[in-house]
């Protein structure tokens, strides 16, 4: 224990390393706030002032809404939009005081947009389930396979009981699950990081030190790897953390209960998704699963620090490495596309796999896309550890 932590201690000691960390947070949070704050539209020009103040009202008409979809509260927000269409022909948009905004066209605007969204989720069942489950009772009448019977079954549990009862602003966490630079800064940490794991020893001439230890190459190959696992996890928590809490003061998300196919907004939607899980679930999922992306993708920064005699080579060495793992993820046809279920850095936009009803035939299993790609990447996390040992295990014995 004494040895991972003096590791876990010399890896953090590295030089600029939380310079940089601290500099690429600082980064990804401000690039949040800038890029994702408030969409300004048109229709601030009716308004003659910020757009600030018009979201917070919007936000106050919402949240006047949160909680369960009732006939009450959809005959309440009926009323109030025909008030305010009547104000606005009375007034010709003038200021009025019995709504959320200064103009009643604000408030008929904005009341419809609502009534809109309390209608797509109320009827999910009816617009999704209903014809899903009826599309998949006709498949399983023409398919006799005993894939499609698998399939077909499959179907039934995770979509059958699908409803959606409840408002809240949960359209507002899309962003946060879409949002893709944090998960880059932290791998270009970990690259960093790991460019030096073992070239940096060599550097030093530290190796007739290793083999002179307890258990000698073995052990300390395998906890500096341990140490590399713990550092990415803990860097990808922070980064995520940084996400959620950003993004909460920007957007005022709510509804972290709230199952993830409720989630549907103009930039997609996760209706189809086939994880049966809560928004608030999805997101402490994508933790670990972008965890295990990042130390993969990281281990090919090992492979070339264990080959390479200088740690500033493996660093250079790794990056074109790195934009080659991030390019496979744009081969979607033919035999390529078989390599997405083994790369890395599919795991890093995840959200991809979980919002869209993407299955595989494996050995006439049906399997969807969210399932099969952290085993995928598991397996090949298995042989980048292997591969590396035996290298270095050759290193050393002719160091």
């Amino acid at each position: 224990m004494k040895l991972f932590f003096f590791e876990f201690k010399k890896l953090l000691s590295r030089r600029y390393l939380k310079f940089i960390i601290v500099l690429l947070l600082f980064i990804n949070a401000f690039n949040i706030y800038e890029n994702y704050d408030l969409f300004v539209t048109p229709e601030l020009t009716l308004f003659g002032d910020e757009y600030g103040s018009y979201e917070h009202m919007r936000y106050e008409m919402q949240r006047s809404y949160f909680g369960e979809i009732t006939q009450e509260k959809v005959n309440a927000l009926t009323a109030h939009i025909e008030k305010a269409k009547k104000a606005q022909v009375e007034t010709s948009n003038a200021p009025w005081n019995r709504g959320f905004f200064r103009v009643p066209g604000a408030d008929r605007r904005a009341g419809e947009a609502l009534m809109e969204e309390l209608e797509r989720l109320y009827t999910y069942d009816e617009r999704i389930v209903a014809p899903l489950l009826e599309k998949n009772r006709e498949f399983e009448e023409t398919e006799t396979s005993a894939y499609a019977a698998r399939l077909a079954g499959r179907i039934k549990r995770i979509y059958s009981e699908r409803r959606i009862t409840e408002y809240y602003r949960v359209n507002e966490y899309r962003p946060l699950l879409e949002y893709k630079l944090s998960s880059l800064l932290a791998l270009l940490i970990c690259v960093y990081a790991a460019s030096g794991l073992f070239a940096g020893e060599r550097e030093a001439k530290m190796y007739a030190l290793q083999k002179s230890t307890l258990f000698g190459v073995k052990r300390l190959f395998f906890i500096k790897l341990a140490v590399l696992a713990v550092f990415t996890a803990v860097l990808a928590l922070v980064f995520y953390a940084e996400d959620f809490a950003v993004f909460s003061v920007c957007r005022r998300p709510s509804g972290l209960h709230m199952p993830l196919w409720s989630v549907n907004d103009i930039w997609g939607n996760y209706e189809y998704s086939p994880l049966g899980i809560s928004v608030g679930g999805f997101l402490v999922l994508l933790w670990p699963v972008r965890s295990i992306g990042l130390f993969t993708a990281s281990m090919f920064t090992v492979l070339l620090s264990v080959l390479l005699r200088r740690t500033i080579t493996a660093f250079l060495s790794s990056l074109p490495c790195t934009a080659v793992l991030m390019a496979l993820t744009m081969f979607t046809d033919g035999v390529f596309s078989y390599l997405r279920w083994f790369e890395p850095v599919t795991l890093l936009i995840y959200p991809r796999l979980a919002e869209n009803f993407i299955v595989k035939n494996v050995a006439d299993l049906p399997v969807f896309a969210h399932e099969l790609a952290p085993v995928g990447c598991a397996l090949l996390l298995a042989v980048l550890i292997a591969l590396s040992f035996v290298l270095y295990k050759r290193r050393n014995a002719y160091a």
